[in-house]
């Protein structure tokens, strides 16, 4: 039973889900050699761990990655860490393109889908959810052919404190969605923006699920480059 235990506590831990994510990666795409030296030091990371361990831990990992490998290939490993939005929440989504083939179908899906959650989900007002969807803020973006522009919105768990602080820099740090970059920013520390790929292919995911195409992502913004919020670009194949 104890086993058990701790078994369930490991498949929890977002650290560890992460760095197997990350490890995987960088296996696939550099030599042993280089892939040991990245991920020395992180075996025993987990979610109970000390935060400034993981934090240098993140920061010289990256810039390992940074610098022995081209900005495709780990844009690509980031990528395969991404967290994934709930492919049964994409399903009609994806029947609906496959019925129409308009992008533009699912596109408004998804919005609808954002603002119910703002609603049904977060219990926000009707003006806050207006002021959120006139910044554009949400899953879907703008929709512009076969490009999509997001901003993503603060981090649920943190709007309100998002809303209520005037200070620039906890704006920023409350705004992120990654706990491990949420930690390095509230100490205004900064980590390569290689990371940023890791947020960026959350998007990414969704067109993949729902379009069957190869989906690109690029980071226009990014609150830890120093920007207001993030801002990702997102391309669509064509069929």
């Amino acid at each position: 039973m104890e086993n058990e235990k701790q078994q369930r506590s490991i498949q929890l831990d977002f650290e560890q889900q992460w760095l197997k994510k990350f490890s995987n990666g960088i296996s696939k795409s550099l030599p042993a050699p280089i892939c040991a030296r990245i991920m020395r030091g992180s075996e025993f990371l987990t979610d109970d761990s000390n935060r400034d361990s993981v934090s240098a831990w993140s920061q010289r990992a990256l810039a390992l990655l940074d610098d022995n490998c081209d900005p495709e290939i780990r844009q690509n490993i980031m990528s395969a860490c991404a967290c994934h939005y709930p492919e049964d929440q994409l399903s009609d989504l994806k029947v609906a393109f496959e019925k129409t083939g308009d992008i533009a179908v699912p596109h408004q899906m998804l919005q609808n889908q954002f603002e119910n959650f703002l609603a049904d989900v977060l219990n926000l007002d009707h003006d806050t959810i207006a002021m959120i969807v006139e910044r554009g803020w949400g899953a879907a973006g703008i929709l512009n052919g076969n490009t999509i522009t997001v901003i993503k919105i603060p981090k649920s768990g943190n709007l309100r404190e998002y809303f209520s602080t005037g200070d620039p820099l906890q704006k920023r740090q409350l705004y992120c969605h990654c706990p491990r970059i949420r930690e390095i920013m509230n100490v205004n520390q900064t980590i390569s923006r290689t990371y940023c790929y890791c947020g960026a292919s959350f998007y990414k995911n969704i067109w993949e699920v729902i379009t069957e195409r190869q989906v690109e992502v690029k980071v226009d913004k990014s609150v830890l480059q120093g920007d207001d919020y993030c801002q990702i670009s997102i391309q669509i194949a064509e069929q």
